[in-house]
């Protein structure tokens, strides 16, 4: 990004970046060095060479093993929290397939499904089942009798 208000073409630092306008009706939300991310590369004549636009995104962290969720899913269901444990059901199972984890993530929905439906949540445990079946499309998962329990 070249300063506009400077004479020449010069690069934008922090030490020479523009006054924020009090009148503009903008707020200043991030920092200097967060707006420059954005900006241009500068070889040593002055000359754009690319633009720097990607932030470095946080490492996930590991999963656990899908029976830990399971379990603790399991238990709140047993307190009686049957809407909170449906949608950690499918939050949880979403996880898992976005890290190509398809069978734990067949494990969780289908442990989800039989509990809710065990407990009287008929729709609960429907919406699950049709959520299982999905992940089994989207795995390429073969439908036999071991993998529909």
């Amino acid at each position: 990004m070249l300063n506009r208000w400077r004479s020449g073409q010069m690069p934008v630092t922090a030490q020479t970046w523009p006054p924020w306008s009090k009148n503009s009706g903008l707020k200043r939300q991030h920092n200097v060095e967060y707006w420059m991310m954005g900006s241009f590369l500068y070889d040593g004549d002055g000359r754009e060479i690319s633009k720097a636009m990607s932030r470095e995104r946080p490492k996930r962290g590991v999963l656990p093993l899908a029976q830990e969720n399971i379990e603790k899913l399991k238990k709140v269901v047993e307190e009686g929290n049957y809407y909170g444990a449906q949608q950690m059901y499918k939050s949880i199972s979403a996880r898992y397939v976005s890290a190509q984890r398809y069978m734990e993530a067949l494990d969780i929905l289908h442990s989800g499904a039989c509990i809710q439906l065990e407990h009287g949540q008929v729709t609960c445990g429907v919406e699950l089942a049709v959520l299982y079946v999905d992940i089994l499309v989207k795995a390429r998962v073969p439908y036999n009798d071991e993998n529909l329990g």
